[in-house]
C-alpha cells in the first residue's frame, strides 16, 4: 500500500505542514491486519492506497491529516451479490472467490478522507481512523457491510 505525504504550507498551518504523519498512518493501518484474514481482504489491501495531501493543526497535540484514498469500488456489485445469495447456503471459499472477482473487476474510486492524529507530550503518535476512511480503504463497502452484519 502506498502512503505519501505532500503537505501544503500556509501561514496558520506552518507547523502542521511540517509534520509528516504518513508513516505513522501506514504503520497503524498495517498493524490492524490479521495474518489469517481472508484472501479478499488481502486483495483489497493490495489494491487500496492513500496519499496524504495536507495536515491541519486543530489544537495542542491534535492534527487532522487530509488524505486521498483510492480503492476498488465494490459497493454496488457487493449489494447485487448479497441479493443473489440471501437465503442460500454459500461456501466460504466460494464467497471469497466471488469477492476477489468483484475486487479485480471493480473501477477504482478516489475520495478525500481524514485521519485524526494525537501527539502526546512525549511525542508518542496515536492514529485514529474514522469509519469513512475505513470504508474507502475497504472498497466503499465497509459501512454498509457492518450495518447489514449488525442488523442480523
Amino acid at each position: 500500500m502506498l502512503a505519501l505525504c505532500g503537505c501544503h504550507n500556509s501561514d496558520e498551518n506552518y507547523d502542521a505542514a511540517q509534520m509528516d504523519f504518513s508513516q505513522n498512518i501506514q504503520d497503524e493501518w498495517n498493524s490492524s491486519k490479521d495474518k489469517n484474514q481472508p484472501e479478499f481482504l488481502n486483495l483489497l489491501d493490495e489494491k487500496s492506497s492513500f496519499n496524504c495531501i495536507s495536515t491541519d493543526y486543530v489544537s495542542d497535540g491534535y492534527y487532522v491529516v487530509n488524505v486521498q484514498v483510492t480503492s476498488p469500488d465494490i459497493s454496488n456489485d457487493l449489494k447485487e451479490y448479497q441479493k443473489q445469495i440471501t437465503g442460500k447456503k454459500v461456501d466460504t471459499k466460494q464467497m471469497n472467490k466471488k469477492l476477489c472477482e468483484l475486487i479485480n473487476n471493480a473501477q477504482s474510486k478516489t475520495a478525500n478522507q481524514t485521519v485524526d492524529i494525537i501527539v502526546d507530550d512525549d511525542n508518542n503518535v496515536r492514529v485514529q481512523f474514522n469509519d469513512d476512511f475505513v470504508n474507502a480503504m475497504f472498497g466503499y463497502a465497509y459501512i454498509e457491510g457492518m450495518q447489514a452484519f449488525l442488523s442480523e
